[in-house]
């Protein structure tokens, strides 16, 4: 693909990795799930107690794993959030391999790096559950190929539009999802609860990018419609197809699929004015 020569760095907006990353602390010690105090919860949700962990094997759970249902909704949130960090990471790689301009290719490598780190948290936190990370994320890389299968262009912007906006409402789906666990689960995925890295930098880099050109706004305002009808339907898939989170969906006390629906639309609607994109 020949680079689009017109890419704007946003400059004093650039983005710089921090040491929280996506929410997550790069220490060691944060690794390990905190514990969490008992608290009353809502009828007909499922508990569960983290299973105990030895001090010398950080990660590597002591003793049987209960296999609750709160324990399967906790590693899907898990298994979710890993899947859409490592295919962040794989589109910012891309992205930022595509671009010419050196200070947007080093930004969007950091960038990429972030959402590696999240999902490297993830994955350890998926260990400690006593579960297999890398099979527990493969049906959720699956259905997250969709992101590139039905949006798939070879204009740099809109990938880069594309990734922003698609991984802003998988970012948001995620954060819905485990809002419905127990409160001792939900301490076990906060830390990976967190927005996309760098998503203050991208709306900035595509801000500057439609500044003036009337031409580019157009085309970018009629592809983030695309995206967003091409993500919202594969979210709304992926919960159907996937057992858990068609589980932590029924949860909640509305009707929890047009409930996700409706905070995903409105979410992007957002991310659209932000951009100046919205029609």
């Amino acid at each position: 693909m020949v680079p689009d020569t017109s890419q704007t760095d946003p400059g004093p907006t650039r983005w710089a990795p921090r040491v929280t990353l996506c929410g997550v602390n790069r220490s060691e010690d944060s690794l390990v799930p905190p514990s969490s105090a008992s608290a009353a919860v809502p009828p007909g949700r499922a508990t569960w107690t983290e299973p105990p962990v030895s001090g010398s094997d950080r990660g590597e759970v002591s003793g049987p794993v209960p296999r609750s249902p709160a324990h399967a909704q906790a590693v899907a949130v898990l298994a979710l959030a890993a899947a859409i960090s490592q295919t962040a990471f794989c589109h910012h790689a891309r992205d930022a391999a595509a671009s010419d301009r050196v200070a947007i290719r080093v930004t969007m490598a950091d960038i990429a790096a972030a959402e590696q780190e999240t999902c490297r948290v993830a994955r350890r936190r998926l260990s400690h559950l006593g579960v297999d990370p890398l099979a527990e994320m493969v049906p959720y890389l699956r259905e997250l190929s969709g992101f590139d299968c039905g949006s798939a262009t070879d204009q740099w912007w809109e990938r880069v539009l594309g990734t922003y906006l698609a991984h802003g409402i998988a970012s948001q789906t995620k954060r819905e999802l485990a809002a419905n666990l127990d409160t001792s689960a939900r301490g076990t995925v906060e830390d990976v609860l967190g927005d996309c890295a760098g998503a203050d930098y991208l709306q900035a880099l595509l801000v500057s990018a439609t500044r003036g050109d009337s031409r580019r706004t157009a085309r970018l305002s009629l592809w983030g419609r695309r995206v967003a009808g091409d993500a919202l339907g594969m979210i709304a898939g992926m919960v159907a197809r996937l057992a858990p989170l068609g589980e932590l969906l029924r949860l909640d006390a509305d009707d929890g699929a047009a409930r996700l629906h409706a905070e995903l639309s409105a979410s992007h609607s957002r991310r659209m004015e932000g951009l100046g994109l919205a029609p």
